[in-house]
């Protein structure tokens, strides 16, 4: 298969494209989005792998532009990102960027393989459907813009099948991001328990999840949740800390550095 693979990290770039020559795969690679776009454009590849960030145009916008073209729209295209605010603002869904797939760095050789060989075996079903653009869905929430800040607890989330216990990767005033060893689908509602450092106090919320996407191939998975549910109290408390690291403000209330 003809692989356009674009990434301006250098290591990413050329491990992955490694891998994908080990595979019997031909790879093209870009470090811009307009080189990537270019490349698209001229060479016609089976599959693109586009990372998010790119510098010049986003990989994102790179996925529009491609369904404009005829000769290109029916390239099946797979997205990757190192962060999951992207990933969080299409709900989980690639198609909200017209791509077809989102894989979350560092991407297991297994995983990557795998979505490769699925989607390029898709190509002639997409390129007999129509690529129209999507509507953007309207924020559900005025926290969704809210700022997402690292954070290294425990939570607890019960949900109909299962209490579990995990660590939480991070957090706003909207919603929390976690990394599990089982799915949850999309619009599972979950009970959560946790408490935010430095004595700022204990958390119980209703969430809902938002978006599920698959890290390891069957073994983990990054979990986007959602506050349905949680009360004024809490809402400060959480601002409280994601203040304190932006440096706004103590952790115990205080204002400055």
């Amino acid at each position: 298969m003809r692989i356009l693979l674009a990434d301006d990290d250098e290591f990413f770039l050329k491990t992955t494209e490694d891998t994908l020559v080990s595979a019997g795969h031909r790879v093209f690679t870009a470090t811009t989005g307009e080189e990537a776009l270019e490349y698209a454009i001229s060479k016609v590849p089976d599959l693109a792998i586009i990372d998010i960030i790119l510098p010049g145009l986003l990989g994102t916008e790179v996925s529009r532009k491609l369904r404009n073209y005829s000769r290109t729209a029916p390239i099946p295209i797979i997205l990757v990102s190192i962060g999951v605010a992207e990933i969080e603002e299409a709900d989980g869904d690639p198609g909200q960027f017209l791509a077809d797939d989102f894989l979350h760095k560092p991407i297991e050789p297994k995983l990557l393989l795998d979505r490769v060989q699925r989607l390029g075996s898709q190509r002639e079903k997409f390129a007999a459907r129509g690529r129209e653009m999507p509507p953007r869905p309207a924020p559900n929430s005025e926290r969704r813009g809210a700022p997402r800040l690292p954070i290294d607890v425990e939570v607890t989330s019960k949900t109909a099948e299962a209490l579990l216990h995990h660590p939480m990767i991070n957090i706003s005033t909207g919603g929390i991001y976690v990394e599990v060893d089982r799915y949850s689908p999309k619009g599972a509602m979950v009970d959560l328990r946790f408490s935010i450092p430095g004595g700022i106090g204990d958390i119980e919320a209703v969430g809902e999840v938002a978006w599920s996407l698959e890290i390891e191939d069957g073994l983990r998975w990054g979990i986007g949740i959602r506050f349905s549910d949680i009360d004024e109290p809490s809402l400060r408390k959480i601002e409280r800390y994601t203040c304190a690291l932006l440096g706004f403000v103590k952790p115990n209330g205080g204002f400055g550095p």
